[in-house]
């Protein structure tokens, strides 16, 4: 889990100290979740007594929150000082007898700890921008509506437009963190060797794998690989303009239908199915049309696989990425519409109370065993991709020869009158 971080430094003491930092963020979040989930369980078991009643204690609420408080800062601090001093380490010259591979290994995370930052700071724009909105909408209506006790259509425009920001900030870092996976170069020979170095197992990333999403492999004819990129980027695009869009209608229908704004009745209980039932369809219709087409330029490609020997072994891996997609590559979707079931029939018994948006759990357990079950795949086509590789690089040499060989036997006199001239001082 810690690998990436600790390959990049040589000296034990400093590797556990590194480590230390890690395990103490890490629980420092867990206290922090866990107060958090101890809070929601106590708001309704208060809830319930006070609704028959009775009167609900309040110092184990206050304990809960400080608890909360305590974890969200510690975390926050130890970050800080994690990287501050991981930062250190990555800039410092180099000691005596450390091997160029560390060296190089350094500038690398240097190099991407920069671009991370340049690109949190670029992207974050976007839910600010929508927060101060929120804020001005919000301090607005208070002051035009002071009589109001609920949020008015001014602050639940704030609050769209929030939301929005926030979604255009995390979706504009996933395309950022993609581009830089496939742009990637493969260190994983470097990283063995360094793991082997410290008396450490390499252990496969997927974060680290720049071919996870690549079509180098499943689309090998430069022509048909350069249509199929094409389409996917446009289906990249499409499919970021339709969650943007299909986010904020959803939203909307929520506040309109759920919260008693128009029906007088407290639906709450449906937002979140509705919401996500909403995102998933449209997205599931936009996504039609550049699946259609990628469709077509994969069947061009499968037919090139399938008639040219030179292309064995990336059908094997098509075959391969084919046999994955057809159950365990839909584990997400499986994980999405599990959440919808299960969200519906929490409301159906609970329509009142917004407890059916637990179940995003279960999209967060979905996409987690998604990467885990990835990654297995990934490790099982690695080494079909090295082989490729190995056979571009012999044939490239070859190729390499045989233009070099030509040019000097080019220089060789061709009859026996040029040879004697050639000898001749």
């Amino acid at each position: 889990m810690f690998d990436k971080y600790l390959r990049a430094i040589s000296d034990e003491n400093e590797r556990k100290e590194i480590l230390r930092l890690l395990r103490f963020r890490i629980a420092a979040m867990a206290v922090a979740v866990a107060a958090l989930i101890a809070l929601v369980v106590e708001s309704v078991v208060f809830d319930g007594i006070i609704e028959k009643g009775g009167e609900a204690p309040m110092w184990p609420s206050y304990l809960t929150i400080a608890l909360f408080a305590a974890g969200l800062i510690g975390y926050f601090v130890l970050r800080a000082v994690f990287w501050s001093r991981f930062c250190f380490i990555l800039t410092r010259e180099p000691k005596e007898g450390e091997p160029e591979e560390l060296t190089l290994y350094r500038k690398k995370l240097r190099a991407e700890r920069t671009e991370d930052r340049a690109a949190i700071k670029r992207y974050s724009k976007f839910a600010i921008v929508g927060l101060i909105l929120f804020v001005v909408l919000l301090v607005a209506e208070v002051i035009l509506y002071p009589e109001k006790e609920e949020l008015g259509a001014l602050s639940l425009t704030g609050l769209v437009l929030f939301a929005v920001g926030l979604v255009v900030s995390f979706i504009c870092y996933g395309i950022y963190d993609e581009k830089k996976k496939k742009n990637k170069t493969d260190d994983s020979d470097i990283a063995a060797k360094l793991d082997e170095m410290q008396g450490r197992e390499y252990r496969y990333s997927l974060k680290e794998d720049k071919n996870a999403r690549s079509l180098d492999y499943l689309f090998p004819t430069p022509e048909i690989r350069e249509k199929a990129e094409k389409y996917k980027k446009n289906y990249g695009i499409q499919l970021l303009s339709t969650v943007i869009v299909a986010s904020m209608m959803a939203f909307c229908t929520v506040c309109v239908f759920c919260f008693g704004k128009v029906l007088e009745i407290n639906l709450s209980g449906f937002a979140y199915p509705i919401f996500v039932t909403m995102v998933l369809i449209l997205t599931l219709l936009a996504s039609i049309q550049p699946l259609h087409y990628l469709s077509k330029v994969e069947k061009e490609q499968l037919k090139e696989l399938e008639t040219n020997p030179e292309y064995s072994k990336n059908l094997e891996i098509y075959k391969m990425y084919e046999e994955y997609s057809r159950f365990k590559g839909k584990t997400a979707l499986f994980a999405v519409i599990a959440s919808i079931a299960v969200s519906l029939l929490v409301a159906a018994f609970i329509p009142d109370k917004p407890w059916s948006a637990l179940s995003v759990v279960i999209i967060v357990g979905g996409l987690l065993l998604h990467n885990k079950l990835y990654g297995e795949f990934r490790k099982s086509v690695i080494p079909l991709e090295k082989e490729i590789d190995a056979m571009k690089a012999e044939k490239a040499v070859a190729d390499d020869e045989k233009d070099n060989g030509e040019a000097d036997f080019s220089d060789v006199p061709r009859s026996g009158k040029e040879k004697d001239e050639g000898l001749k001082f």
